[in-house]
C-alpha cells in the first residue's frame, strides 16, 4: 500500500530538478469571453453609461439585461454598471 501511495503523491506533485521547480500552468481564460460571445458590447443594468478614461469612445451598444448584469456583476471592474464592455 505504501508503494501505490508514495507513487500517486509524486504524480500529484511538480516535478523537481536541480532545485527548479516545474510551474508550466495553462494561461488564464479572459473571463469575460463567454459573456461577450453572447454580448459582444457587454451587459449592464437599466441606467447604465460607460465611464472611459482619456479620449477612448464611450460603449453605447451594451445590451441591457438586468439579471445578467447582477450574475456577472464581478467583472464590472469600473463600476459603471456594465460587465465586460468593448
Amino acid at each position: 500500500m505504501t508503494g501505490l501511495f508514495a507513487a500517486g503523491l509524486a504524480y500529484a506533485l511538480p516535478q523537481v530538478q536541480q532545485g527548479i521547480v516545474d510551474t508550466q500552468v495553462a494561461p488564464p481564460e479572459d473571463p469575460c469571453a463567454a459573456l461577450n460571445a453572447a454580448y459582444p458590447h457587454g451587459v449592464g443594468r437599466r441606467g447604465a453609461t460607460d465611464t472611459v478614461d482619456g479620449g477612448a469612445a464611450r460603449v453605447h451598444r451594451f445590451a441591457v439585461r438586468p439579471k445578467a448584469y447582477r450574475e456577472h456583476r464581478a467583472l464590472d471592474v469600473d463600476r459603471d454598471g456594465i460587465a465586460c464592455e468593448r
